[in-house]
Formats: structure tokens, sequence, C-alpha cells
């Protein structure tokens, strides 16, 4: 008994003294932190050059990867979306880098200018920085197509100017692994959804309850509608 009441009494005592250590002690200024602006990411490319917007990521192991093609007015030239299984950040990154010239070669465009928001991949492009082992062999491929242009530049963008590529990537994630899509431009928006819509209203039940397959399939071309949408609007 003796012994705890010592042990409260050193605790109290303990206690005080801390309680009067704060008091002389001053206070310490937080750190203030600047009011968020935002920012204003715009290009005004030559006529004759076309814009490749890449993009890649990975949500639960599974990759996809995003490109926009686009010319100096910013109409949708061409757009694309893989899924590419599983992979890490840096390779979806990497391989829609490769794919983003394979396209534009496929379409015999002979000038581009590449924007990603992968600061490493840029770097890597730009030769500023030293290529990692996993992603060498994609980027000796990147290399070797660059051959193929009269004229390649690149640069690095905010993320916020390159929504449209993310945008198109995430429509990957309606499909299986190493499959690929070309989404709906701009004259079809209409027709696919007021037809995503209708799907829904009859089938998928906003009066009725309907089945998860039926309301998946509505939602999709909704979905897909609405990338084309984005495809026009974000430049």
């Amino acid at each position: 008994m003796a012994i705890f009441s010592r042990a409260q009494k050193i605790y109290h005592e303990w206690h005080f003294r801390s309680c009067l250590d704060s008091l002389d002690t001053p206070a310490l200024a937080l750190p203030s932190h600047p009011t968020p602006r935002s920012i204003r990411v715009s290009w005004s490319p030559p006529p004759s050059v076309i814009k490749i917007n890449f993009d890649g990521y990975v949500r639960e192991g599974s990759g996809v990867v995003g490109i926009v093609l686009r010319d100096h007015l910013g109409n949708n030239v061409c757009s694309r979306s893989f899924n590419i299984g599983m992979s890490t950040p840096l390779i979806a990154e990497a391989t829609a880098l490769r794919n983003g010239l394979l396209l534009a070669q496929a379409h015999n465009i002979s000038k581009v200018f590449i924007e990603g928001d992968n600061f490493l991949i840029i770097n890597i492009l730009q030769g500023k920085a030293q290529c990692p082992w996993k992603i060498q062999l994609l980027m000796k491929d990147v290399k070797k197509l660059i051959r193929n242009f009269t004229y390649v530049d690149s640069c690095h963008i905010y993320r916020e100017g390159n929504r449209a590529a993310h945008f198109v990537a995430s429509l990957g994630h309606f499909m299986q692994a190493h499959q690929d899509i070309d989404p709906f431009i701009d004259r079809e928006y209409r027709s696919w959804w007021f037809c995503g819509l209708l799907y829904l209203w009859l089938f998928g039940g906003w009066w009725s309850r309907g089945s998860g397959t039926t309301e998946f399939v509505g939602c999709a071309v909704v979905v897909k509608a609405v990338a084309a949408r984005l495809l026009c609007d974000v430049s």
C-alpha cells in the first residue's frame, strides 16, 4: 500500500511539472499552407503535328492502357483502350507509350508530339533518366518506333491535362485481359447515349427490377457514349 501511494505521489508531481513546463514553452506556429490554385493546361500544336496522349494504370492487379490521338484543333483522330492483364503501373505506362506510337504508325502519321503524366517515362524518352530493367524491352521498342517518324517531340503534362487518355484507359476495365477497343467517336455519341438509356429503361428497369447483367450492358453503352463526348470536350 505504501509503494502504491508513493508511486501515485511521484506521478502527480511529474504531471504538475509537465504542466508548468508547457506554460513556459512558447507555442509553435503551425505552418501555413498556400491556397491551392487551378492550373490551366493547354497546347497549340502546328497543323501538321498529331498529339499523342497516353496513360496507363493498375487497379486490383489489372493493367489498363489509354491512348488518344488528336489534331491541332483538338479533334479526335483515333483512340484506343487496352486491357493488358496483370501488370505494374510503370509497365502499363510504358506499354501505353509504345502502343500509342504503333497506333500513330498504323494511321500513316509522320509527325507526333507525345504527352504523358508519368515523369519518369518522359525523362527516359528524352534521355534524361536511366531506364529501369523492368521496362527496358518496351522502351527499346519505343526508340525503334520513333525512327519511323519525321518529327517527334515530347513533354510531361499534369494529370489534369491528361484526363481524356485516363478516361479511355478506364474503359479497359470493362474488357477481359489482353483485349482492346476503339471507343466510339463523337458522331455516334447521341445515338449510343439514347440506345443505352432506352435499353436500361426497357430491360434494366428504372420501373422494374432487372438482372445485374442487363444493367451492366446498358451502363456499359452509356459509359462508352460519355467517353466519346469527353474525347471531344477535353483538349
